[in-house]
Protein backbone atom coordinates (compact mmCIF):
# COMPACT_ATOMS: atom_id res chain seq x y z
CA UNK A 1 0.00 0.00 0.00
CA UNK A 2 1.40 3.53 -1.03
CA UNK A 3 1.36 6.56 0.95
CA UNK A 4 -1.55 8.71 1.68
CA UNK A 5 -2.70 12.12 0.34
CA UNK A 6 -3.04 15.14 1.90
CA UNK A 7 -3.69 18.79 0.99
CA UNK A 8 -2.70 21.51 2.68
CA UNK A 9 -2.92 25.86 2.16
CA UNK A 10 0.67 26.82 3.49
CA UNK A 11 4.47 25.41 3.74
CA UNK A 12 4.67 21.89 4.90
CA UNK A 13 7.11 22.36 7.51
CA UNK A 14 6.04 22.11 11.28
CA UNK A 15 5.20 25.53 12.89
CA UNK A 16 4.76 26.36 16.16
CA UNK A 17 0.79 26.74 17.08
CA UNK A 18 0.50 29.86 19.02
CA UNK A 19 -3.08 29.33 20.41
CA UNK A 20 -1.69 25.68 21.66
CA UNK A 21 -3.65 24.56 25.15
CA UNK A 22 -3.75 21.86 27.42
CA UNK A 23 -6.45 21.19 30.19
CA UNK A 24 -9.93 21.21 30.04
CA UNK A 25 -10.04 24.16 28.35
CA UNK A 26 -9.04 22.65 24.88
CA UNK A 27 -11.07 23.43 22.29
CA UNK A 28 -12.08 20.18 19.15
CA UNK A 29 -9.67 22.27 16.69
CA UNK A 30 -6.77 23.28 18.94
CA UNK A 31 -3.76 21.63 17.90
CA UNK A 32 -2.87 17.88 20.03
CA UNK A 33 1.12 19.14 19.55
CA UNK A 34 2.71 23.21 20.45
CA UNK A 35 4.42 22.00 16.93
CA UNK A 36 3.09 20.42 13.18
CA UNK A 37 0.75 21.57 10.44
CA UNK A 38 -2.83 21.06 9.96
CA UNK A 39 -3.90 19.33 6.71
CA UNK A 40 -6.94 17.29 5.21
CA UNK A 41 -7.21 13.90 3.80
CA UNK A 42 -6.64 14.93 -0.37
CA UNK A 43 -9.06 15.59 -1.90
CA UNK A 44 -11.50 16.89 1.18
CA UNK A 45 -11.02 20.68 2.29
CA UNK A 46 -13.35 22.48 4.60
CA UNK A 47 -12.37 26.09 3.62
CA UNK A 48 -14.88 27.43 6.96
CA UNK A 49 -11.56 26.19 9.13
CA UNK A 50 -9.40 28.30 7.06
CA UNK A 51 -10.13 31.43 8.51
CA UNK A 52 -8.35 31.58 11.13
CA UNK A 53 -4.69 31.49 10.11
CA UNK A 54 -5.24 32.97 6.55
CA UNK A 55 -4.06 36.30 7.33
CA UNK A 56 -0.92 37.43 5.11
CA UNK A 57 0.83 38.11 7.69
CA UNK A 58 0.43 34.83 9.50
CA UNK A 59 3.28 32.05 10.13
CA UNK A 60 1.15 29.66 8.01
CA UNK A 61 1.65 31.73 4.60
CA UNK A 62 -1.19 30.62 2.92
CA UNK A 63 -2.30 33.56 1.42
CA UNK A 64 -1.44 37.02 0.20
CA UNK A 65 -2.51 40.19 -0.96
CA UNK A 66 -4.31 40.75 -3.69
CA UNK A 67 -2.25 43.87 -5.67
CA UNK A 68 -3.79 45.87 -8.94
CA UNK A 69 -1.83 46.23 -11.80
CA UNK A 70 0.81 48.79 -10.31
CA UNK A 71 1.38 46.59 -7.19
CA UNK A 72 -1.08 48.38 -4.85
CA UNK A 73 -3.32 46.48 -2.19
CA UNK A 74 -6.93 46.08 -3.12
CA UNK A 75 -9.24 48.03 -0.22
CA UNK A 76 -11.99 45.84 0.15
CA UNK A 77 -14.49 48.58 0.06
CA UNK A 78 -13.40 49.08 -3.58
CA UNK A 79 -13.09 45.67 -4.60
CA UNK A 80 -16.94 45.05 -3.80
CA UNK A 81 -20.54 46.85 -5.28
CA UNK A 82 -22.75 47.24 -2.90
CA UNK A 83 -25.29 45.03 -4.28
CA UNK A 84 -25.73 41.72 -2.60
CA UNK A 85 -25.86 38.76 -4.72
CA UNK A 86 -27.54 35.80 -3.33
CA UNK A 87 -26.28 32.88 -5.78
CA UNK A 88 -22.97 33.65 -4.73
CA UNK A 89 -23.55 34.06 -1.17
CA UNK A 90 -21.89 37.55 -1.40
CA UNK A 91 -21.44 41.20 -2.75
CA UNK A 92 -20.76 41.16 -6.64
CA UNK A 93 -17.22 41.63 -7.81
CA UNK A 94 -16.02 45.35 -9.61
CA UNK A 95 -15.77 44.66 -13.05
CA UNK A 96 -12.24 46.59 -13.43
CA UNK A 97 -10.94 43.93 -11.20
CA UNK A 98 -12.75 40.61 -12.84
CA UNK A 99 -9.81 40.68 -15.50
CA UNK A 100 -7.13 40.70 -12.59
CA UNK A 101 -8.43 37.52 -11.20
CA UNK A 102 -8.76 35.39 -14.83
CA UNK A 103 -5.28 37.02 -15.12
CA UNK A 104 -3.94 35.67 -11.46
CA UNK A 105 -6.10 32.35 -11.83
CA UNK A 106 -7.45 33.24 -8.57
CA UNK A 107 -10.97 31.76 -7.97
CA UNK A 108 -13.36 33.65 -5.91
CA UNK A 109 -13.75 30.82 -3.05
CA UNK A 110 -10.47 31.77 -2.33
CA UNK A 111 -10.89 35.69 -2.14
CA UNK A 112 -10.86 37.03 1.50
CA UNK A 113 -11.10 40.05 3.79
CA UNK A 114 -7.59 41.13 6.04
CA UNK A 115 -7.16 44.04 8.35
CA UNK A 116 -4.10 45.55 7.99
CA UNK A 117 -2.78 47.25 11.21
CA UNK A 118 -0.29 48.99 9.63
CA UNK A 119 -3.16 51.96 7.82
CA UNK A 120 -6.13 50.12 9.91
CA UNK A 121 -7.99 49.15 6.49
CA UNK A 122 -9.25 46.08 5.32
CA UNK A 123 -7.50 44.45 2.16
CA UNK A 124 -8.23 42.12 -0.17
CA UNK A 125 -6.28 38.53 -0.34
CA UNK A 126 -6.69 35.04 -1.91
CA UNK A 127 -5.24 31.51 -0.90
CA UNK A 128 -2.35 30.58 -2.20
CA UNK A 129 -2.23 27.23 -3.96
CA UNK A 130 -2.31 24.32 -1.82
CA UNK A 131 0.07 21.61 -1.64
CA UNK A 132 -0.71 18.28 -2.12
CA UNK A 133 1.92 15.53 -0.28
CA UNK A 134 2.22 12.37 0.93
CA UNK A 135 2.51 10.69 4.47
CA UNK A 136 2.52 6.95 5.58
CA UNK A 137 3.76 7.88 9.36
CA UNK A 138 2.09 8.40 13.22
CA UNK A 139 -1.13 10.77 13.04
CA UNK A 140 -3.31 12.35 14.81
CA UNK A 141 -7.13 12.80 13.73
CA UNK A 142 -10.59 13.12 14.99
CA UNK A 143 -11.52 9.26 14.37
CA UNK A 144 -10.89 7.59 17.76
CA UNK A 145 -14.12 6.66 18.58
CA UNK A 146 -13.66 4.03 15.26
CA UNK A 147 -10.18 2.60 16.91
CA UNK A 148 -10.00 0.15 19.98
CA UNK A 149 -7.60 0.68 23.17
CA UNK A 150 -4.22 -0.96 21.39
CA UNK A 151 -4.98 0.75 18.43
CA UNK A 152 -4.33 4.48 19.66
CA UNK A 153 -0.80 5.58 20.51
CA UNK A 154 -1.91 8.34 22.41
CA UNK A 155 -5.06 11.15 23.05
CA UNK A 156 -4.85 14.89 23.45
CA UNK A 157 -8.66 16.36 24.26
CA UNK A 158 -10.49 15.33 20.63
CA UNK A 159 -7.76 13.99 19.22
CA UNK A 160 -6.48 10.55 18.74
CA UNK A 161 -3.27 9.65 17.45
CA UNK A 162 -2.12 6.47 15.49
CA UNK A 163 -0.05 4.65 13.04
CA UNK A 164 -1.64 5.36 9.11
CA UNK A 165 -3.08 1.70 8.92
CA UNK A 166 -5.43 2.49 11.93
CA UNK A 167 -6.05 5.94 10.69
CA UNK A 168 -7.05 4.23 6.84
CA UNK A 169 -9.41 1.75 9.10
CA UNK A 170 -10.96 4.55 10.75
CA UNK A 171 -11.36 6.69 7.90
CA UNK A 172 -13.30 4.17 5.99
CA UNK A 173 -15.84 3.72 8.83
CA UNK A 174 -16.16 7.27 9.35
CA UNK A 175 -17.24 7.34 5.38
CA UNK A 176 -19.82 4.11 5.78
CA UNK A 177 -21.17 5.79 8.85
CA UNK A 178 -21.55 9.27 6.54
CA UNK A 179 -22.97 7.14 3.85
CA UNK A 180 -25.51 5.07 5.89
CA UNK A 181 -26.78 9.22 7.35
CA UNK A 182 -27.00 10.19 3.60
CA UNK A 183 -29.18 7.70 2.66
CA UNK A 184 -31.16 7.88 5.48
CA UNK A 185 -31.58 11.34 4.60
CA UNK A 186 -32.23 11.06 0.62
CA UNK A 187 -34.64 8.52 1.15
CA UNK A 188 -37.12 11.14 0.96
CA UNK A 189 -35.79 12.42 -2.55
CA UNK A 190 -37.14 11.10 -6.07
CA UNK A 191 -33.54 11.02 -7.25
CA UNK A 192 -32.46 8.28 -4.32
CA UNK A 193 -30.65 6.07 -6.37
CA UNK A 194 -28.24 8.63 -7.47
CA UNK A 195 -26.97 9.20 -3.77
CA UNK A 196 -25.99 5.55 -3.86
CA UNK A 197 -22.91 6.45 -6.13
CA UNK A 198 -22.33 9.49 -4.18
CA UNK A 199 -19.45 10.36 -2.22
CA UNK A 200 -20.82 11.61 0.90
CA UNK A 201 -18.10 14.15 1.57
CA UNK A 202 -18.33 15.75 -1.95
CA UNK A 203 -21.57 17.06 -0.98
CA UNK A 204 -23.46 19.42 1.75
CA UNK A 205 -21.83 17.01 4.73
CA UNK A 206 -19.44 18.56 6.83
CA UNK A 207 -15.94 17.69 6.91
CA UNK A 208 -14.33 19.79 10.06
CA UNK A 209 -14.14 15.98 12.05
CA UNK A 210 -11.74 15.28 8.75
CA UNK A 211 -8.85 17.68 9.53
CA UNK A 212 -5.42 16.33 10.85
CA UNK A 213 -2.48 17.02 12.38
CA UNK A 214 1.05 16.08 11.43
CA UNK A 215 3.94 16.42 13.83
CA UNK A 216 6.93 16.22 11.00
CA UNK A 217 7.03 15.15 7.62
Amino acid sequence: MGKNKFIRFGGLSPVIQTHYQTGEEKSFHNPPRKRGIYAFPFPYIERFLLGATDDPTNISNKSQWLRDEDGNKIPSKDFYLDNYNEKIGNYDINPKYRNLLKKLNVKQADLRSSFDKKDEKSYITFLKKPKVFEYDGEIWHHLGDYLKPHQIIETSGSWTKSDMGNYNYAFTMDVRAAKRDMLKSAKEFSGFSDFMKKDPYKSWFSKDHLEVFIESL
